[in-house]
C-alpha cells in the first residue's frame, strides 16, 4: 500500500483528520491499524472457560470485574490478541455512570505467555490467593503483560506494561522491555470509559515482540484489585481470580485453509504422493493392515481410528494423545441461490457452521444461524469429509446472486481439538 493510499485509508477510518493546514493522525491508532490489516473478522475465540463467582472476594456482586470467566485468543496476522473475559465490567470506576464514591474501583489484569508450552523454561510466577489456600504457583513464562485502568478525576488513565523474563536460570525476575502493548478496546475517546459493558479486557502484542512463535503456546490470566502492575520481581501479590493453562495450538482458531487445488504440496507430501492431489490419505483402521496415511501410526494406534468399534480399548489413550487440530480443505460449488460446500479433513471430525448473512464483521451479534451437520447415523457425525448445503431451508434466508455472504466453520475431532476457519 502506497503512502497516499495508506493516508486515505486512515482518513476513512477516522485515524487521521484533515485540519485544513495538514493531516493530523493518531499515531497509536495508526500503528494498531497496521498490525490489524490481516486480521479476520470476529471476536477472540475462547481457549478456556473458568467458573463464575469464584473470586476471593466475600461479597462478589459489586466486584464482577474481578471474576474471570474465560481466556480468549485472536490471531491478527502480525499480532496476537489476548482477552481476559469477565463476568461484568460495568462497575469499573472508569465507567461514565459510576457515582463519585465508586470512582476508585479499578483492577490490574495480568497476561502471562509461555511461547513454547514448556514449564521448564522462562520465569516462575507466584500469587497469594487467600489465607489457608495454597498460593498460585506456575512456571515457564517468557513474557508478562499488564493492563491497568483507573479514573484520574476527569477521565481515565491507562497503564500498559510489557515484561520479559530476564532471569531464565533462576526464573524469578521479569524486566520491562521495549515491546509494544496495545489495547484494541480503547476507543481513544477520553470522554468515554473503555471496557464498560464489553465484559472483556483485550490487549494486542506483535508477534515479533514475543520472538515470532509458531508452535503451541500456553497462557495464564490473573486479575488483582490492588497494585499497579509495576512489580518486576516475583513478589507475592494477592490474586482475586485466575485462569491457568489456556493452551493455543497452531490452526486452532482463525485457521487459513491451504489451497490444495492450486498448490497441492501445501496440504502435505502424502496428499500428493498418496492422495494424488485429490484427497487426504486416511488410516483404514482394519486389523492387520499397514500404515496407509504414513504418519508413523497404524490401525488402533492411530488417532484416526478413535471411532472404530474394535479400537474401543484404545480410545481413552488415543483421546489423551491427540493434541493437534485437524487439517481442513474446503471446496464450494456456487450457484445462483445455492452453495454446496465440500469439506475434507485429515482425520474424522464433526462440523458446525456459523452463518452471518451479509455481515462481514462475523460478530456474535450478527450471527443469523448456526447448526451442526448431522449424518443419517450418529456414529457417522465424525468423518473425514462433510457436504453442507447452503440454501433457504438450511439458513432461513434465500441466497441472492452476486451477493457476498459470510460464514465460518468449526471442525472438531473426537478429542476436542478444533479448527475454526472463515
Amino acid at each position: 500500500m502506497t503512502d497516499t493510499n495508506l493516508v486515505n485509508n486512515y482518513l476513512q477510518q477516522g485515524i487521521c483528520v484533515d485540519t485544513g493546514s495538514g493531516i493530523s493522525c493518531n499515531k497509536e491508532q495508526a500503528v494498531m491499524s497496521q498490525y490489524m490489516q490481516e486480521m479476520k473478522p470476529g471476536p477472540p475465540s475462547i481457549l478456556l472457560v473458568d467458573s463464575i463467582r469464584d473470586t476471593i472476594v466475600s461479597n462478589e456482586t459489586p466486584y464482577n470485574y474481578l471474576d474471570i470467566i474465560g481466556f480468549g485468543f485472536k490471531d491478527m496476522g502480525k499480532a496476537i490478541g489476548l482477552g481476559i473475559m469477565l463476568k461484568n465490567t460495568s462497575n469499573l470506576g472508569v465507567c461514565p455512570d459510576r457515582s463519585p464514591k465508586e470512582r476508585n474501583t479499578s483492577a490490574v489484569y495480568y497476561y502471562y505467555v509461555d511461547i513454547d508450552n514448556n514449564p521448564n523454561t522462562g520465569c516462575y510466577v507466584a500469587f497469594n490467593v487467600s489465607a489457608g489456600v495454597p498460593a498460585l504457583n506456575q512456571s515457564g513464562f517468557e513474557y508478562k503483560f499488564v493492563y491497568n485502568i483507573s479514573y484520574n478525576g476527569s477521565g481515565y488513565t491507562e497503564i500498559r506494561l510489557p515484561y520479559r523474563c530476564t532471569d531464565k536460570v533462576n526464573g524469578t525476575v521479569f524486566g520491562l522491555y521495549q515491546g509494544q502493548l496495545m489495547s484494541p478496546q480503547n476507543p481513544f475517546d477520553k470522554s468515554q470509559g473503555p471496557l464498560c459493558g464489553d465484559n472483556a479486557v483485550v490487549i494486542m502484542v506483535p508477534y515479533k515482540d514475543i520472538g515470532n512463535p509458531n508452535g503451541v503456546m500456553r497462557f495464564m490470566g490473573v486479575v488483582t484489585d490492588g497494585g499497579n502492575g509495576t512489580e518486576t520481581a516475583n513478589t507475592q501479590m494477592n490474586a482475586s481470580d485466575y485462569l491457568i493453562n489456556a493452551t493455543y495450538y497452531p490452526g486452532q482458531v482463525d485457521y487459513n485453509p491451504p489451497n490444495c487445488k492450486d498448490n497441492p504440496f501445501s496440504c502435505g507430501a502424502t496428499y500428493v504422493s498418496i492422495g494424488k492431489g485429490k484427497f487426504y490419505p486416511y488410516e483404514d483402521c482394519l486389523p492387520g493392515t499397514v500404515d496407509e496415511d504414513q504418519d508413523g501410526k497404524s490401525n488402533c494406534g492411530d488417532t484416526d481410528c478413535i471411532q472404530a468399534p474394535w479400537c474401543e480399548g484404545n480410545r481413552s489413550t488415543l483421546l489423551l494423545d491427540d493434541k493437534t487440530p485437524p487439517t481442513i480443505m474446503e471446496n464450494p460449488e456456487v450457484y445462483d441461490n445455492y452453495v454446496l460446500l465440500h469439506q475434507y479433513n485429515n482425520e474424522p471430525t464433526n462440523l458446525t457452521v456459523y452463518f452471518y448473512n451479509v455481515s462481514s464483521s462475523c460478530a456474535s451479534t450478527s450471527l443469523l444461524k448456526n447448526f451442526t451437520v448431522s449424518e443419517r447415523f450418529s456414529n457417522d457425525n465424525f468423518k473425514p469429509w462433510h457436504d453442507v448445503e447452503f440454501h433457504s431451508g438450511t439458513l432461513g434466508v434465500a441466497l441472492q446472486p452476486n451477493i457476498t455472504y459470510f460464514y465460518k466453520t468449526k471442525a472438531q475431532d473426537a478429542a476436542g481439538n478444533a479448527n475454526r476457519i472463515l
